[in-house]
């Protein structure tokens, strides 16, 4: 590939990008107001209610992590519903597969464009919890440095799940069984309401079977970030694990969509 071959692969992949996330933010004030409401039921149930039920600890500002880790897995999901979607309906996509790049760059251009509606849509997760809760959240302990890594790197793997999800949405109608045999287990045991450690204290096998789900080492890695590392899974391990599930879900996820559309 020569530079202007490459150079005209990255003003159409900027020119997607710009276009999608034009149309992205015009529905980002509805985001804002749902995540915003997220945080004050979740939080504040846990923060403030379920300590009357004997409830010890930080939890507050633990959901607060389990919600910044979580948002991701949701729009993953919701953004293959739209590309199903999509295949329905006015295919948009064929539009930029006909488009003079390959179709990997289109399918690149997607995870990175799911990815950087995720980190908008998180980025003021963090600051709305702490200014809600203002001393039920502990950030004595939050590491900046720590919280930029993870931050970049799960947004990442989510943008890549996305892809990979989209190979289980036959139609419209498999929503349904994928949210509840796959999107519901991985969230479930991802550790939004307990660490991989208590987890493990209680039933090992299962705390082992839970390391196969990338879910538990970005909820762990938000964790170490906000409240310290311990009680966690070492961070650097959470980090070299979802740069691992991310190139698995990289490479399979573009590999199926080839298939899928005909592009190979």
């Amino acid at each position: 590939m020569n530079k202007s071959t490459a150079y005209s692969y990255i003003r159409i992949y900027l020119a997607l990008m710009h276009r999608d996330l034009l149309i992205f933010m015009h529905s980002y004030p509805d985001y804002f107001v749902n995540i915003t409401l997220w945080i004050i039921f979740d939080v504040g149930v846990f923060a403030y209610i379920m300590p009357y039920f004997g409830l010890q600890g930080n939890f507050g500002t633990m959901i607060l992590a389990s919600v910044i880790a979580s948002l991701g897995i949701f729009e993953a999901m919701y953004n293959a519903e739209s590309f199903v979607a999509d295949l329905d309906s006015e295919r948009q996509i064929t539009y930029d597969l006909a488009l003079p790049i390959p179709s990997l760059v289109v399918f690149l251009q997607r995870a990175s464009l799911y990815s950087t509606r995720m980190i908008f849509l998180s980025f003021f997760v963090l600051p709305i919890g702490k200014l809600l809760f203002w001393h039920k959240i502990d950030l004595s302990h939050f590491s900046l440095g720590y919280f930029l890594i993870v931050f970049v790197v799960a947004h990442c793997l989510y943008g890549f799940l996305a892809l990979w999800l989209i190979s289980f949405l036959k139609n419209i109608d498999s929503m349904r069984n994928i949210w509840i045999r796959l999107i519901m287990p991985l969230w479930v045991l991802g550790g939004y309401q307990f660490s991989w450690q208590a987890m493990h204290n209680i039933a090992p096998w299962l705390g082992y079977a839970m390391l196969a789900n990338p879910i538990i080492y970005v909820t762990e890695a938000f964790r170490t970030a906000i409240m310290g590392q311990t009680g966690y899974i070492n961070f650097w391990y959470c980090i070299m694990a979802m740069c691992i599930f991310s190139v698995f879900f990289a490479i399979r996820g573009t590999q199926l969509l080839k298939k899928r559309l005909d592009c190979l």
